[in-house]
């Protein structure tokens, strides 16, 4: 790949960027790799701090009928599904469950995410050969946001068997929004997380038979060193939908794994990044996530302008700025300077359809970009 410039945030430990620097000038054939970076590898369950619920038994994947991965196609669910593969786990028991937050697989234009993120996704579950299953939300991201007096829309989830499932959208209990997420830890009020990937996956897992007497391993990629926030996530629990009839684990692999540790498992597979790296977000969340900084929203702009103004109309008609600084958009790009982005990558933010595989890695420009973009 042609494309990126290799830059090191000020945000992330010095450590960490002298490694980065270590593995961009062995990338470059400078120096020879340092043996503890071509052996370092993780094992299972070896940093868990263990509920006491949990049995021993459930540390090995050999014990699962399905394994499903929360699949966003950012750079920490793409650990994840590499860290499975590394330590053995039979592609046929993996399922990539990726959640379509503006429901654009029901035909909607994307309103919030990265229109090239389901056609990443699909090309990395071609690739792995691992079935990719996607669930949304009726309606998206929009709908719930202008939800005035309704009920939460129904939820829809594909099947192994061919089948997308409805269920939901008929309570009587009505609700107001008229406003973005707001940046919380507090899931209530960050209703994004909750009402378009937390819930949406739980009622697919909830209304499936397959999953009652079984027993199901489930990984997300949450990270401690993201947020205060999620440092406090249990790294293996029972998930929120597990029964004395539905066993379900939930583990989150990469939770001790720094930046650089998720970037190393990536590179050594060769595995290209999802575009949004390339346009130097840190994080792959929503295209315009309500975390994002400045420059995000200043390059977002510069290449998209028409996806700006979505967002900035809402602002004015809410009257509502979607940053807590209460900042306009209009405000924060005239007063910061946009990224410049490979037109490679503007072309593939659209629809992703390079080869997943490349032997002449890189670090993506987003490598080490703003941690707090996307995430609390």
């Amino acid at each position: 790949m042609g494309a990126g410039v290799r830059y090191y945030s000020s945000q992330v430990k010095k450590s960490d960027r002298e490694l980065l620097g270590v593995l961009a000038a062995h990338q470059m054939g400078a120096v020879a790799l340092p043996f503890f970076l071509r052996t370092m590898q993780l094992s299972l369950f070896d940093t868990a701090d263990y509920s006491t619920s949990i049995n021993s038994d459930y540390k090995n994947y050999k014990n699962y009928d399905y394994i499903i991965l929360a699949f966003s196609g950012g750079k920490d669910s793409l650990a994840c599904l590499l860290q499975l593969l590394e330590l053995g786990c039979p592609k046929e028991k993996i399922e990539l469950w990726h959640h379509d937050v503006d429901a654009a697989i029901e035909g909607h234009p994307h309103f919030m995410d990265w229109p090239c993120t389901r056609s990443y996704c699909e090309a990395v579950a071609k690739y792995f050969e691992i079935p990719l299953y996607c669930s949304w939300r009726s309606g998206g991201f929009k709908r719930e946001m202008l939800r005035d007096n309704t009920p939460t829309a129904s939820v829809k989830f594909q099947t192994p068997d061919g089948q997308t499932i409805e269920t939901g959208g008929n309570s009587n209990k009505l609700g107001t929004r008229r406003k973005f997420p707001q940046q919380s830890g507090n899931l209530s009020t960050r209703w994004c997380s909750s009402y378009l990937k937390i819930a949406v996956s739980d009622v697919a897992i909830a209304h499936q038979d397959r999953f009652k007497g079984a027993s199901t391993l489930f990984l997300s990629g949450e990270r401690a060193e993201e947020s205060p926030a999620r440092a406090k996530y249990k790294y293996l629990e029972p998930h929120r939908k597990n029964t004395k009839s539905r066993q379900i684990i939930h583990w989150r692999p990469v939770h001790q794994w720094s930046t650089l540790e998720v970037w190393q498992i990536i590179s050594k597979h060769g595995i290209v990044p999802h575009p949004a790296y390339w346009w130097g977000f840190g994080r792959t969340s929503c295209r315009t996530c309500i975390f994002l900084n400045d420059v995000d929203w200043a390059t977002l702009y510069r290449y998209s302008p028409s996806t700006v103004g979505r967002i900035s109309s809402f602002e004015q008609e809410f009257q509502l700025a979607i940053s807590r600084n209460k900042r306009y958009l209009q405000q924060r790009i005239q007063e910061s300077t946009a990224r410049v982005v490979d037109p490679l990558w503007i072309k593939q933010s659209e629809y992703f359809d390079l080869p997943l595989y490349t032997s002449d890695w890189q670090f993506p420009p987003g490598a080490y970009g703003d941690l707090g973009s996307g995430s609390w």
